[in-house]
Order: structure tokens, then C-alpha cells, then sequence
């Protein structure tokens, strides 16, 4: 599965293995990747990055994820997101669904599972509005 164009994604994990794997499956696809381990630096850099998507950790070491999504919606409401988590329950599961999430992975996910998801969140991304008609 290859994008039909060139598109960022930031990824935020603080777990150094499952960013650099998540981040060289995508860039392997044709996308272009910024992860980070801290959200701070992520939101300092979300205005030179303007990322098509975004792939957040639930479970951060200094946060939750849901809460990282939630300032993520008030900066970009637009931006699509993905969460991704080792261990989901109900909270979790309707936080994001709150938040609009694309979608919820639950680890261990199929590399097809989370490039499907990214796919689907560009695509949200880039829709246009219909022109209304007065």
C-alpha cells in the first residue's frame, strides 16, 4: 500500500523500539515521518510540520494519550488521528472514539492494519467540502 501522494505523519511513542519500527514501516511506504517520545516537542514543531496524520501512544510515560489528542483536536480539529495501545478498556476506547480517532490499534496490529488506518485518516484529511447550494 503505497500513498497516492507524498503525505507527513507525526508519531508520538515514548517506547524507542515501537517508534522506530512504526517509523521505518511508513517511510517505507513513500510517507514522511517525524516521531517524537515527548508531546512537547511534537507541539512545538506541529506548525513546520503539518502532518496529513497523526499516530499517538495511549499509554506515554509522563501522559495519556487521550489527553495529548484532545489538545491535539483544539490546535487542528482536522487532523486525523490514530491511537494505537498495549492495553485498551472502555475509557479508552470511548475516548477516542470522542475525539473522532480514525481508529483505536490495539498492539500487537498487522503492519497492513495501521497503513490501511493511516490511508483512510489522509483521505479524511484532504476531503473538500461540497459547495453548498443557496
Amino acid at each position: 500500500m503505497a500513498p497516492t501522494e507524498y503525505a507527513m505523519i507525526v508519531l508520538l511513542d515514548d517506547d524507542p523500539g515501537m517508534r522506530s519500527s512504526l517509523h521505518f514501516l511508513l517511510q517505507a511506504h513513500g510517507y514522511g515521518v517525524t516521531d517524537y517520545a515527548d508531546p512537547a516537542c511534537l507541539f512545538g514543531d506541529l506548525a513546520r510540520t503539518s502532518p496529513a496524520c497523526a499516530i499517538i501512544d495511549i499509554h506515554l510515560a509522563d501522559t495519556d494519550g487521550l489527553v495529548v489528542g484532545r489538545s491535539l483536536h483544539e490546535i487542528r480539529p482536522d487532523l486525523p488521528v490514530i491511537f494505537i495501545t498495549g492495553r485498551a478498556d472502555q475509557r479508552i476506547r470511548d475516548g477516542a472514539t470522542n475525539l473522532g480517532a480514525v481508529t483505536l490499534l490495539e498492539k500487537p496490529f498487522t503492519d497492513a492494519a495501521l497503513l490501511e488506518a493511516v490511508q483512510r485518516g489522509i483521505a479524511r484529511e484532504r476531503q473538500v467540502e461540497p459547495p453548498s447550494i443557496h
